[in-house]
């Protein structure tokens, strides 16, 4: 009988032992459905997050909106920009909304002209005919050098956006006597038998004995061809 009792109450135990852990297990589905929902939403996409129509589906938009040829693409603040080559050959941007799938602009991209160095040659020749010496680009300007007709060196300024001539100059060349003539300066300027010659700092002195048997010196500046003898 005492059995019967002890055996009656261990099943008790043991039943509420097991509707325990059931009650437990249904407690925690909930939180464990929670979390698994929570793993899933980190792996979704900033479009999906948004509600924003994916890539493709705005690209299709696009080129309905300005056939072409798609070249790229950029997405940001829940708008795509579409770099699209038209059939009119020129390229263009246009933008969808990500949200809404509207196309909210559609814009040309401007392309700016640079004119090739034998573009601007040509340019530069037909405002100065002459024969070309030498080019140098800097800052978008051409600066070509021409000895013109008139046996002058030019400076000829293109402008590489614009092919346009913005300025001539002529250069001014510094007479600079040969050694030859500063030589006949200094003779004609004391008579004598020259020696020899130094040049400095643009200056030739001339050692020459005179007629009166003595030596001196003869200096003839050899930009402006002035003369002094001692």
């Amino acid at each position: 009988m005492e059995e019967s009792l002890i055996m009656i109450k261990f099943g008790k135990v043991l039943s509420g032992v097991a509707l325990g852990a059931i009650v437990g297990l249904s407690s925690l589905s909930p939180a464990f459905a929670a979390e698994t929902t929570h793993v899933n939403s980190v792996k979704t996409s900033s479009q999906q997050e948004c509600g924003c129509i994916a890539q493709t589906e705005a690209k299709t938009i696009a080129l309905k909106q300005l056939p072409g040829t798609f070249k790229s693409v950029e997405f940001k603040d829940n708008v795509y920009t579409f770099l699209i080559h038209g059939k009119d050959n020129k390229d263009h941007h246009v933008k969808v909304d990500a949200k809404t799938g509207k196309v909210t602009k559609v814009e040309t991209v401007t392309q700016v002209k640079v004119f090739t160095q034998t573009e601007a040659k040509t340019i530069a020749l037909k405002q100065l005919p002459g024969t070309f010496k030498s080019v140098e680009l800097k800052d978008n300007l051409y600066t070509f050098l021409i000895h013109g007709k008139d046996n002058r060196d030019h400076h000829v300024k293109v402008d590489a956006k614009t092919g346009k001539v913005t300025k001539v100059e002529t250069i001014t060349q510094v007479k600079v006597f040969t050694q030859t003539e500063a030589k006949t300066i200094a003779l004609k300027q004391l008579p004598g038998t020259f020696k020899s010659v130094e040049l400095k700092d643009n200056v030739y002195t001339f050692l020459i004995h005179g007629k009166d048997n003595k030596d001196h010196h003869v200096k003839v500046n050899a930009k402006t061809g002035a003369c002094s003898y001692q």
